[in-house]
């Protein structure tokens, strides 16, 4: 159970015998700041997300996108497969006269641009005139590197909010994305875990005083210092393990062999 950043406000002004309640919402935003802070070092949960694709082999990012942990496909098996990150697609997307983005699904495409599905990847035919006969893959697949990803690729277009997808396998039309997203209020009000409550209230006091032209300087860096501590405190505590979890992963690094 946690709790509010209002409630964290309200406790600290108590602290430290602020009986001016304008000055809420200055604490509010401190803490709101804060909190974002730590969301992206400390806090942050991945979200996940089933991203349906767009005309052009592209998903749009989410709203709340901050910075992504997985892209990838759900196969049949229950399980997800990686896509491969691949700087060399065209950001350029083609469109029709009307504006409008091809339908990768609906294109009628001439004998000579047919796709063709090989080791599930979707390939078009004219790249393929000489690596495939009589429906039969022939190899000589010169120039294109190793490490090829049979599930696809994607590149990130962040100015205009999207990924862009390429070579995946035919029929797919959603990808999964795990990623860190925004912090997000909940019935009007953050909450904050019991781990980090002290590191809120001594980031709050911190830069309530560290642009006060009346503080001295060792005051503010004595402010920081402690910032600095209850951060380096609840990081210890996040990331906390059971005895079973220690002892397993002593395991797993001690190899019970002979010793010359």
């Amino acid at each position: 159970m946690g709790y509010t950043l209002s409630d964290i406000c309200n406790e600290l002004m108590i602290e430290m015998g602020e009986n001016q309640p304008n000055r809420f919402a200055r604490y509010y935003q401190l803490g709101t700041a804060c909190l974002r802070e730590q969301n992206m070092d400390l806090t942050g949960i991945p979200v996940v997300a089933e991203l349906m694709l767009n005309a052009n082999d592209t998903v749009n990012l989410p709203a709340n996108y901050l910075n992504y942990t997985r892209i990838a496909l759900c196969g049949k098996d229950g399980a997800l497969h990686s896509l491969g990150r691949n700087d060399n697609l065209c950001l350029d997307k083609t469109y029709d006269d009307c504006g409008n983005v091809p339908d990768r699904n609906s294109a009628t495409m001439s004998g000579a641009s047919q796709a063709t599905t090989i080791a599930g990847i979707w390939w078009s035919s004219d790249y393929l005139d000489d690596n495939v006969r009589n429906g039969e893959l022939m190899g000589r697949f010169f120039g294109i590197g190793g490490g090829n990803n049979a599930n696809g690729y994607y590149r990130f277009d962040l100015n205009n909010g999207h990924i862009l997808l390429g070579r995946l396998p035919k029929g797919t039309d959603k990808i999964v994305l795990e990623y860190l997203a925004d912090i997000d209020s909940q019935d009007g009000d953050f909450t904050v875990h019991p781990f980090l409550v002290e590191t809120v209230k001594n980031w709050i006091f911190w830069k309530l005083i560290a642009r006060d032209r009346s503080r001295n300087a060792n005051e503010k860096q004595m402010a920081m210092i402690d910032f600095q501590k209850s951060e380096r405190i609840s990081r210890i505590r996040f990331n906390s393990r059971t005895a079973d979890e220690w002892l397993a992963a002593f395991r797993a690094g001690n190899q019970a062999a002979v010793k010359w």
